[in-house]
């Protein structure tokens, strides 16, 4: 992954933009806009979801972003908050999709079944279920799960997140995992 901009630019021009200021927004936009869609193009092919455009989630998921962005502090905080907007929009699409095939009762075809789409969906689906679970007791560890998972940050990027240890990163990373398998089980 790319995500190697100068940190203190972007925080800078985060601060700018968060002051209504254009034209900072605009360079943010051009200097992350690569990153979202590695982001994103990760996260739509853990959920199988080759069909959705990354593109049109990248820039749903910027304006969902433009919303919040008072609440951002830093690059790593908008790169975690970018991952999060990201995973709910498939999540939703793929809510979407399972609602409009329940309608359609022969909606089942020899390709999809071949292929276990549905087997991917409902697991992605669990999984995002089971990350909310999780979320409610140990939000730490599911935002680390979370950042290395879909976003594809490394142990360094979500520790200096956190302002914690890339060996904390681990144990978390190794945490999440086993609290995820127990709730998925």
């Amino acid at each position: 992954m790319t995500m190697r901009h100068d940190a203190t630019q972007i925080t800078q021009l985060l601060h700018q933009a968060q002051q209504g200021n254009a034209h900072a927004n605009e360079q943010l936009m051009s200097l992350l806009y690569q990153d979202l869609k590695t982001i994103a193009a990760r996260q739509r092919l853990k959920f199988n979801q080759p069909t959705i455009n990354t593109t049109g989630i990248v820039h749903e998921a910027w304006l969902k972003l433009n919303k919040h962005t008072a609440d951002i502090k830093d690059r790593q905080h908008f790169m975690a908050t970018a991952s999060l907007a990201i995973r709910h929009l498939l999540i939703n699409e793929i809510k979407k999709k399972q609602s409009l095939k329940h309608q359609q009762p022969d909606s089942h075809t020899y390709s999809s079944e071949l292929h276990g789409e549905t087997d991917v969906t409902d697991w992605m689906l669990q999984l995002d279920q089971a990350i909310d679970r999780m979320n409610q007791n140990h939000p730490r560890l599911s935002q680390v799960f979370q950042l290395h998972y879909f976003a594809g940050l490394s142990y360094q990027d979500i520790a200096e997140t956190f302002e914690i240890t890339s060996k904390t990163v681990q144990r978390d990373w190794i945490k999440a995992k086993m609290l995820l398998a127990t709730y998925l089980c």
